[in-house]
């Protein structure tokens, strides 16, 4: 049961939030007005206009560049040959040779989780790519052709 009080406080705070809504709306506009006014002022001066920033936007997910790690990655195993197992870092190295960009560290681990994945079975029933081997590291399996 809803009393009298309960709506007092809802509407209270329903008010104080459109409240600071309005303030951070006019905020907003200050610093839009203000930015205007400084993109004005080289040419009040009478100085060489120099071109604006671009402004700051956040992608949102993962940037294009690194949409097809797992699939760079599957093909350097594919390119990689069978006797000697993968090295992290050259794998890490060629992925910045063909445009991945990001932190050394978190395309390291993102290797490390794909050469992982590609040590299991496939969901269809295709076999493991890789071996895991403790002190050796990554093997590539032999593939017979079909």
């Amino acid at each position: 049961m809803v009393m009298a009080d309960d709506n007092v406080h809802v509407n209270a705070l329903r008010v104080r939030l459109s409240n600071r809504l309005r303030e951070i709306e006019n905020e907003a506009n200050e610093v839009k007005e203000m930015i205007r006014v400084l993109g004005e002022a080289p040419k009040l001066l009478g100085k060489s206009v120099v071109p604006a920033p671009v402004a700051h936007t956040e992608a949102k997910g993962r940037t294009l560049a690194n949409r097809n790690v797992t699939e760079l990655v599957r093909n350097y195993i594919d390119a990689y040959s069978e006797e000697q197992p993968l090295e992290v870092p050259e794998i890490v190295k060629w992925l910045f040779e063909h445009g991945v960009k990001g932190k050394q560290r978190s395309v390291n681990a993102a290797v490390h989780v794909i050469l992982k994945k590609e040590t299991q079975p496939g969901k269809d029933g295709r076999p493991p790519r890789l071996s895991y081997e403790k002190g050796i590291g990554f093997l590539k399996h032999k593939r017979e052709p079909p």
